[in-house]
């Protein structure tokens, strides 16, 4: 899906949400000018204002219907929001990707970031974003030969959220080959089989990653109103690694 607005020709809807009342739908716009958390980017967020229909005699999006029978056969129906929500899935998020070499560490999740020449893909069920194994969906520059491959391949996705305060804490489950450094809102996250120190677009993973483990880590809630930020950099063993690979998911608990 595109948005065709003034200024925004080609952008992409990305993790559209109701507010808790159901009042204002957030769109957020994906290839833009990503700004540091607190200030800037132009159109990031859309708030389209309701009444907004709901389907005949359904819940409203993102709810849990519940049927309780009570003695003497009266039923009553309650809905309620799920615990936990996929703030980023697994299968259907977009993700720029940025693969032709060039150094963006360190700092770059914490800079304005023009995306709009990025290459996007969209992540599919049973795929991976990469190269090189049966399960990646292609498409990712690997270098400039088997033997002088781009050490670091960088991937962003954005996400709209309401309201923050509804969740106590949010979990991201990761997938990589080889090392991987994970941020949120320009702040750094979590690395995963990554170095001390500073990173850079040439430092190499400490190990080769065993293929398809999940790393799966809880964090206290830190979501922005509106719109959020993921950005990753995956990092190769060596210029000669054969393969890369990367899928994210971020999941918020509610209270």
């Amino acid at each position: 899906m595109r948005f065709n607005v003034a200024g925004g020709a080609g952008s992409e809807v990305a993790g559209p949400c109701f507010s808790p009342d159901g009042t204002c739908l957030y769109v957020p716009t994906q290839r833009r000018t990503v700004a540091h958390p607190g200030g800037g980017g132009s159109g990031v967020t859309y708030e389209v204002t309701g009444p907004f229909r709901r389907s005949p005699g359904g819940p409203f999006p993102g709810t849990v219907a519940t049927t309780t029978t009570v003695p003497g056969g009266t039923t009553a129906t309650t809905t309620a929001p799920p615990t936990s929500v996929d703030l980023i899935p697994a299968i259907g998020s977009n993700w720029p990707i940025l693969d032709n070499g060039t150094n963006q560490t360190p700092g770059f999740a914490a800079l304005a970031v023009n995306d709009s020449a990025w290459k996007v893909q969209t992540l599919q069920s049973g795929k991976l974003l990469g190269y090189g194994d049966f399960d990646s969906q292609g498409g990712i520059s690997v270098g400039l030969s088997s033997s002088q491959n781009y050490v670091t391949t960088y991937f962003w996705s954005t996400f709209s959220v309401a309201d923050p305060s509804q969740f106590g804490t949010i979990t991201a489950r990761l997938i990589h080959d080889d090392g991987a450094v994970v941020h949120l809102n320009g702040v750094e996250l979590f690395r995963s089989n990554m170095p001390a120190g500073t990173i850079t677009s040439t430092t190499v993973a400490s190990n080769a990653r065993p293929e398809r483990a999940e790393d799966v880590r809880t964090f206290a809630n830190t979501l922005q109103i509106r719109s959020n930020v993921i950005a990753i950099e995956v990092h190769q063993t060596s210029r000669s690694s054969s393969d890369l690979a990367m899928r994210f998911r971020l999941v918020g608990t509610r209270r």
